[in-house]
């Protein structure tokens, strides 16, 4: 607990700004369950409620035993912005080049904090469906799987990326991990 005020000490000590870009930039697709929820209960088409968070699916990146980073792992689809690249531009460059589709309307939700460095942000937005999803191709040796957002579901999911769903699902715009002692970031 105290590590994780520390970070969370640190994290607010570089502002957090939204001026500074993270070198990463990745994707919660989820289902638009809560969306549709929140429509039929006459509430904003916003994923909000924490309740509902916790019943939707994500559509993750399945990585072979011999990826280079989060080997034998499930991730959120993205990865690094090239120099002088968007956030926006970066998420839309990764998911073509990872599934040959990309989001129309990414949401910033989580800024993932690694002992208390800013690594990433985190968008969410509804996965592919239909046509869209019957056309997907993935980067060599990857698939994409649908999983639950709920704690039960994260079997699997990189620690990083679990660490951000949790604080997703929670309501949280930051997510702060902290490597634990012994352990390579």
């Amino acid at each position: 607990a105290a590590e994780v005020a520390e970070a969370a000490a640190e994290a607010a000590a570089e502002g957090g700004k939204m001026g500074a870009l993270p070198p990463y930039v990745c994707v919660l697709l989820h289902d638009g369950a809560s969306s549709r929820q929140q429509e039929a209960a006459g509430g904003a088409r916003v994923l909000g409620s924490v309740g509902i968070r916790n019943l939707v699916s994500l559509f993750m990146e399945s990585r072979p035993a011999d990826a280079r980073v989060a080997a034998g792992s499930l991730t959120c689809f993205g990865g690094k912005r090239e120099e002088g690249e968007g956030a926006e531009a970066a998420l839309r460059r990764e998911c073509i080049e990872e599934l040959g589709w990309a989001p129309t309307d990414p949401r910033r939700a989580v800024d993932l904090y690694v002992d208390g460095e800013l690594i990433a942000w985190f968008y969410e937005a509804v996965g592919p469906r239909g046509e869209a999803a019957a056309a997907l191709r993935f980067e060599e040796g990857r698939s994409g799987v649908w999983i639950g957002a709920g704690r039960e579901g994260l079997k699997g999911v990189s620690p990083w990326h679990a660490c951000v769903i949790e604080a997703w699902r929670e309501g949280h715009q930051r997510a702060l991990f902290v490597t634990p002692k012994g352990e390579a970031a």
